[in-house]
């Protein structure tokens, strides 16, 4: 490397826009060319950054020797530097995954496909009871037109969640639909708008599975399928608008 290319460098190492490589080829450089060290290593910025990247990458035992001595510091910091970091990374990554699954709610493509049913029965009343929402027969009777036979019910809920209900209902042919019951602050972005009888349903797809949803009685309600559209799925919610 060349002093040109070095000073060219070093700006760039200022900026945080240089790679670990091109840094230590600066250091380097810089243990051989005096002009270079005498005029950029009595700067502070520059001594700072030569400290930090000293410490997190592998250089010569010498080189190290020298670009220490330059910065009065203890030589210990070198190698103790990167594993406290890596093990306060590891630590604050793994605090923010806790917090995260503690109050995020999961997906309609999650609660579609990886809710397991924890009541297997086609008893309205029974499945009511059992996720704590009023369900109505005659309300339901589009799916059963289609086809789709109630399957069973399940009902999530945590220390830091609201409570999320579904209930399956599944056809011959193996296909199922999931009728959600959500928070009445449950959002998806990304969707489009279809208004129907007077009831404005929000649209969309997430991965395979397509969805609409609504808001009803200080809940939010979706239908989710993996084989209707959101638009055929309008059909099973307006009776229960």
């Amino acid at each position: 490397m060349d002093c040109a290319k070095a000073e060219l460098y070093m700006t760039a190492m200022i900026d945080n826009e240089l790679p670990v490589k091109d840094s230590l080829e600066i250091i380097e450089h810089m243990e051989l060319c005096r002009e270079c060290n005498n005029k950029w290593e009595p700067s502070e910025e520059t001594r700072s950054k030569l400290k930090h990247y000293t410490g997190l990458i592998t250089a010569s035992e010498s080189l190290k020797k020298k670009i220490f001595s330059n910065l009065n510091d203890d030589r210990k910091i070198i190698y103790l530097k990167p594993a406290l970091l890596a093990a306060s990374t590891t630590f604050l990554l793994g605090i923010g995954m806790l917090v995260a699954n503690l109050f995020s709610l999961p997906t309609l493509a999650q609660l579609h496909h990886d809710m397991p049913i924890q009541l297997v029965s086609n008893d309205v009343k029974k499945l009511s009871k059992h996720i704590n929402v009023s369900l109505h027969k005659d309300k339901l009777v589009q799916f059963e037109n289609a086809s789709y036979k109630l399957q069973g019910a399940s009902k999530i809920g945590g220390l830091f969640k609201q409570d999320i209900s579904l209930v399956s209902f599944s056809n011959d042919k193996g296909s199922t639909i999931s009728l959600c019951f959500l928070p009445d602050d449950y959002r998806i972005n990304n969707c489009h708008t279809i208004k129907a009888k007077g009831q404005e349903f929000k649209c969309g797809k997430l991965g395979n599975c397509h969805f609409t949803y609504w808001k009803q009685n200080g809940k939010t309600l979706a239908v989710v399928s993996d084989v209707l559209t959101s638009e055929e799925m309008i059909d099973f919610a307006l009776p229960m608008v």
